[in-house]
């Protein structure tokens, strides 16, 4: 992996960079790896190449809140200093798979951000976006049923990974979608039952996405096939 490529070409404010900015970044750029379930350490912004990152919050019951995830080709960026105050709140990612990233730290973001007003923009629609995520994401686990929410997020992983053979347990899947492992075990068992999908140890088999769509459009599938 070239980290001089990958940030040159997947950072959004490249080009509003100034040279002394752009070298500062590159000198900073550490390539790194990940397995499914590390967490990624103190970073002001990574380019994710390979794998899904898991971004989440912790609510005031101590709970995981999955708000979005992170493709190949995407970025995610810590907001940092005063710029972001007002919409502030601590975001954890996770690998949800073995992952590779590139990585620049978070004393350069923070220079970048205090000198570059373009980067303090770009940073600060950041934290809007993830804010209304959060809310989102909140509102969708109240009004959306557990069935459409599981159906939503094998969805998400078949169309991510293009595959219908799934790396998952249930345990992954109930901190993506903020349950409980043993509420999501119950309800996997009637989604095997209804046809949508195969179990086997620590694998999710889609055997009929049409079904699994159909449960992302009505919230509910039929045992009746």
């Amino acid at each position: 992996m070239n980290a001089v490529v990958v940030v040159s070409s997947q950072c959004p404010f490249w080009n509003d960079l100034t040279n002394e900015e752009k070298v500062s970044v590159l000198k900073s750029a550490q390539v790194e790896k990940l397995k499914k379930g590390e967490e990624v350490s103190s970073y002001g912004a990574i380019f994710l190449t390979k794998g899904l990152i898991r971004g989440y919050v912790i609510t005031e019951e101590g709970k995981e809140l999955t708000i979005g995830h992170l493709l190949p080709g995407d970025i995610g960026v810590m907001p940092c200093a005063e710029a972001t105050q007002d919409l502030q709140f601590e975001v954890s990612l996770e690998a949800s798979e073995n992952v590779e990233f590139v990585k620049i730290p978070l004393s350069v973001m923070e220079n970048l951000q205090a000198r570059n007003p373009k980067v303090a923009m770009f940073i600060l629609r950041v934290a809007a976006q993830r804010y209304v995520q959060a809310i989102n994401t909140m509102q969708t686990a109240m009004s959306k049923s557990l069935e459409a929410r599981i159906a939503e997020y094998l969805y998400f992983r078949s169309e991510s990974n293009d595959n219908l053979v799934l790396k998952l347990t249930h345990e992954d899947i109930a901190r993506c979608i903020s349950s409980s492992r043993e509420v999501v075990t119950k309800e996997m068992k009637k989604m095997v039952a209804a046809g949508l999908v195969e179990l086997r140890r620590g694998v999710v088999i889609i055997k009929d996405i049409r079904k699994l769509q159909n449960v992302l459009d009505t919230g509910r599938y039929s045992l009746a096939g």
